[in-house]
C-alpha cells in the first residue's frame, strides 16, 4: 500500500527525499510506520511516498531493472522549522540511516493544477536559489503504454540537457508519478521543457494529453542535505551544489 496523506491545506515549502533502503522489505515496513506516525506532525500538509519503477542508472527514467529498494517521499510544509523538526523525527531518521539518502527543500514560486483534486502548494515570492520543477500526475489505463514510451524516450534528453543539475522520476503512473528536476537557471529549464521540439516540447503538445491530472510547481532550492552514492546520476553536480549552499 502506498503512503498518501492530504490535509486539504496549502503550504509554501516542498521537500523531496530520495532513499535507497538496505533491504527489499524495508520500504514496505517504513511506509507502514509512516502512515501511522506522519498524520499528526505539526506543519505537515501533504505527503506521498512513491517507489521507483525505472532503473537506478536512469534515475527512474526509461526501462531497465526497477530499483525496488528506492523510494521518493514528497512532503509539503507550512514553515521551514516544521520541516527541520521532521528531520529529527524517527521516520526521517530511518531514511537518513540508509546507505543512500538525501533530501532537498524547495520554496514554491508558482503552482498550478491538482492531484486527486488536492492543491497542497501555495506560491511565495521566492527569487533566489537553483531553479527546480515538480510534476505530480497520473494517467489513464488506456494511456499507460503511451506514458511509459514517453518516459523512455525522454530519458536521454533530460539526462543530457544543458544546465541540468539532477532529475529523477518515481511512482506508479496510474496512481501518481512524479518528476523532480533541479536546474542551474530558469532559462535552462524553459529551453528543455518547451524549446526542444524533439524532446519534452513534443510531449507537452500531445493531443490528447498523456496525463489525466497533473500538479506542477516551479520552485527555488532552499537547502540540500544527506548523502548520495558516487554512482548516483549527476552525483558530482549535486556535491558542487551542496558545497555552494553550505558555504
Amino acid at each position: 500500500m502506498m503512503l498518501s496523506l492530504d490535509r486539504r491545506g496549502r503550504a509554501p515549502l516542498l521537500a523531496a527525499h530520495v532513499t535507497d533502503f538496505r533491504g527489499v522489505h524495508a520500504p514496505v515496513m517504513w511506509r507502514h510506520a509512516a502512515r501511522q506516525q506522519l498524520t499528526g506532525l505539526p506543519g505537515l500538509v501533504f505527503a506521498k511516498a512513491m517507489p521507483f519503477i525505472g532503473s537506478r542508472s536512469s534515475a527512474g527514467f526509461g526501462a531497465g531493472v526497477p530499483a525496488t529498494r528506492r523510494q521518493v517521499l514528497l512532503t509539503a510544509w507550512r514553515t521551514q522549522p516544521d520541516f527541520e523538526a521532521f528531520l529529527a523525527h524517527p521516520i526521517a531518521e530511518r531514511l537518513a540511516a540508509q546507505v543512500n539518502s538525501w533530501w532537498a527543500l524547495f520554496e514554491v514560486a508558482s503552482t498550478r493544477g491538482s492531484h486527486y483534486g488536492a492543491t497542497p502548494l501555495s506560491p511565495t515570492d521566492a527569487s533566489s536559489g537553483a531553479f527546480a520543477v515538480l510534476t505530480l500526475g497520473r494517467t489513464r489505463s488506456r494511456d499507460l503504454v503511451r506514458f511509459l514510451c514517453e518516459g523512455t524516450r525522454l530519458g536521454t534528453y533530460i539526462r543530457e540537457a544543458p544546465g541540468l543539475i539532477t532529475a529523477y522520476s518515481a511512482g506508479i503512473p496510474l496512481t501518481g508519478n512524479c518528476t523532480v528536476s533541479i536546474w542551474e537557471s530558469e532559462e535552462d529549464m524553459i529551453r528543455f521543457a518547451y524549446r526542444n521540439t524533439d524532446g519534452h516540447g513534443d510531449t507537452v503538445r500531445r493531443d490528447p494529453p498523456i496525463l489525466a491530472e497533473q500538479l506542477n510547481a516551479r520552485m527555488r532550492l532552499c537547502s540540500l542535505g544527506g548523502s548520495w552514492h558516487p554512482r548516483t546520476p549527476h552525483a558530482a553536480r549535486l556535491s558542487r551544489l551542496a558545497a555552494t549552499l553550505n558555504g
